[in-house]
């Protein structure tokens, strides 16, 4: 079940795009989480097949049949939006807390997307959900995403003069 990031690199060889099925319990929905960043470092696409009325892909063939775990398959959304929808767990998207807590937990995956493009495309849903204009939401990204770049760039150097001084 638990990915490592060796065999990530492995099937980054063999295919473009992953498709996780996991369980649907807490430790399935953990591991799905760390496949999801592994493959992410990996640069594959992932996508989260999302199984209602059933614990695993096997329960739900033989529940439901081959043809509708197709339909799962071809339906199955992407990391991203698996991500940020978990983003919305245990929140009251009717009060300004509940959005402002959405807006600060989506944000931090939003800033971890690679892609400039796809990046713009999820801050414009978001923005649309949570009802605030897309350059505020942009702003606050665009501005984690540099405080990101010096604190590893600050975390290098760093490294760097402790592996010379002796």
């Amino acid at each position: 079940t638990a990915i490592t990031p060796d065999q990530a690199r492995l099937i980054s060889h063999y295919a473009e795009e992953v498709i996780i099925a996991y369980d649907s319990d807490g430790a399935g929905q953990k591991a799905t989480q760390k496949a999801i960043n592994h493959f992410a470092d990996v640069g594959l696409r992932t996508k989260i097949l999302h199984m209602e009325g059933a614990k695993d892909p096997d329960e739900f063939i033989k529940k439901f049949g081959r043809d509708r775990f197709r339909l799962l398959i071809d339906g199955s959304n992407d990391a991203n939006d698996f991500m940020l929808d978990k983003c919305e767990e245990g929140l009251d998207l009717s009060t300004d807390i509940g959005r402002v807590e959405l807006l600060k937990r989506t944000a931090k995956v939003l800033a971890g997307i690679e892609s400039p493009l796809e990046r713009e495309v999820y801050i414009s849903r978001t923005s649309k959900k949570c009802d605030i204009p897309v350059q505020v939401l942009k702003t606050h990204i665009d501005t984690m995403l540099r405080k990101n770049s010096r604190s590893a760039k600050n975390n290098e150097w760093r490294n760097i003069k402790a592996k010379t001084s002796y």
